[in-house]
């Protein structure tokens, strides 16, 4: 009965209950921890194209200007 007479809940605004639903289930998915696995491979194999491309250009200017 405290709770009701601390806040009138007919006048509480449940615009925020989908953020907060949202929140809860990332926090309990962990999912911020995924997303952050996956964006550090992301970059890993991004950085590995990127060497592939300068080695395969790197082996063609050689090439042509030998």
């Amino acid at each position: 009965m405290t709770v009701f007479n601390k806040y009138y809940l007919k006048k509480i605004s449940y615009n925020f209950l989908p953020n907060e639903l949202n929140n809860g289930i990332s926090n309990s998915l962990e999912l911020n921890d995924d997303i952050e696995f996956i964006r550090s491979r992301l970059r890993y194999f991004g950085k590995i194209k990127l060497m592939k491309n300068s080695r395969a250009s790197n082996n063609f200017y050689s090439y042509v200007y030998q």
